[in-house]
């Protein structure tokens, strides 16, 4: 049996430089993701209760209607796990 140096060693083309990094996938997203965690939960919901009130271009802002309110609460809702 193959330990992982040389797992790794025979795979044919294989180069360590080769493997992707976190910048490779872009940047994605999750709706009602608020945090940026890649989950959404308590803690989205939380950041956008804190920030009900007019608020322009920020990312509590879901929907972008330049206001932080109910709609932008049931985004996270909705996109709850």
């Amino acid at each position: 049996m193959l330990g992982y140096p040389q797992a790794v060693e025979h795979i044919q083309g294989f180069e360590e430089n080769n493997l992707s990094t976190p910048d490779d996938c872009g940047d994605p997203t999750v709706p009602g993701d608020v945090n940026g965690d890649g989950i959404v939960n308590v803690s989205d919901l939380f950041a956008v209760m804190d920030a009900l009130d007019p608020c322009d271009g920020c990312s509590d802002n879901l929907n972008s209607d330049e206001i932080v309110d109910v709609v932008d609460l049931l985004e996270v809702v909705g996109n709850w796990g």
